[in-house]
């Protein structure tokens, strides 16, 4: 890995300081990914399906209820 010059560890450090939550975003989401990629179990993705469900119907404001996978209820 190429060694970074001092103002480009200033630089990264300023923006990491100034973007708190957008590096948490992007850190929540790759795990989120490598999770679902690497790790999850038949259990696990059926979960997931109805929280997907479950944010979609809420970031649409949407309260039709939707066929959940297996019948559960999350």
């Amino acid at each position: 890995m190429t060694k970074l010059t001092e103002s480009q560890e200033k630089a990264f450090e300023n923006w990491e300081d100034a973007n708190e939550q957008r590096k948490e975003y992007i850190n929540n989401r790759t795990v989120t990914h490598n999770f679902i990629k690497h790790w999850a179990t038949r259990d696990d993705l059926d979960d997931l399906f109805n929280l997907i469900l479950d944010r979609h119907e809420f970031l649409q404001g949407n309260k039709s209820s939707q066929k959940r996978l297996n019948n559960k209820d999350s």
